[in-house]
């Protein structure tokens, strides 16, 4: 977690480290940088943190011309969780 008065440059790090983890070889292996539209002011929940992520993550994969049984798995993963309601 990244806490910092506004103007710090918290936007500039993490786009930093995404751009890392898409540029060098190693980090690419065990990482996805996930980049989120704006801030994720609609997250009162876990359940509404994990579908923005996996919503973030078929975005990315499907950048990345990921398969189509890939982006099937996470369409359907990501249509679960919007189904889920407590």
């Amino acid at each position: 977690m990244v806490v910092a008065p506004r103007g710090y440059g918290k936007t500039s790090l993490l786009r930093r480290v995404a751009i890392a983890v898409r540029v060098e070889a190693d980090l690419a292996k065990s990482f996805i940088a996930l980049t989120f539209r704006e801030e994720q002011h609609n997250v009162i929940s876990l359940d509404v943190f994990w579908r923005n992520c996996i919503q973030s993550l078929l975005e990315a994969r499907e950048d990345e011309n990921a398969s189509e049984t890939e982006i099937q798995r996470l369409d359907t993963a990501w249509a679960g969780l919007a189904l889920v309601r407590p």
